[in-house]
């Protein structure tokens, strides 16, 4: 079964996708969750990621869980989205 998270540098959603990621990666985001009595800031942006990823793609979170399941490395997927857009607004500094 094909999936749908193979990502194009053209295709808007994962442009979008990308900035999402930054933003949920950033040093004030993890502050911001940590605030709130999160006992595990780094398993629940993982899960951020995933759901948003579900979002932008369409897809179920059980076929992405299923999809990273079969990765070799799942946070390579994630990083895909890390150096991407030198232009892209900045929210939090």
């Amino acid at each position: 079964m094909k999936h749908h998270l193979n990502y194009e540098k053209e295709n808007k959603n994962y442009i979008l996708l990308g900035h999402v990621f930054k933003i949920i990666d950033s040093r004030k985001s993890e502050k911001i969750i940590a605030s709130y009595c999160v006992k595990n800031v780094e398993m629940f942006i993982l899960c951020l990621k995933i759901m948003f990823t579900g979002i932008f793609s369409g897809l179920d979170i059980n076929q992405i869980l299923i999809v990273l399941k079969n990765l070799e490395k799942p946070s390579k997927f994630f990083n895909k989205f890390e150096d991407r857009s030198p232009g892209m607004p900045t929210f939090y500094n």
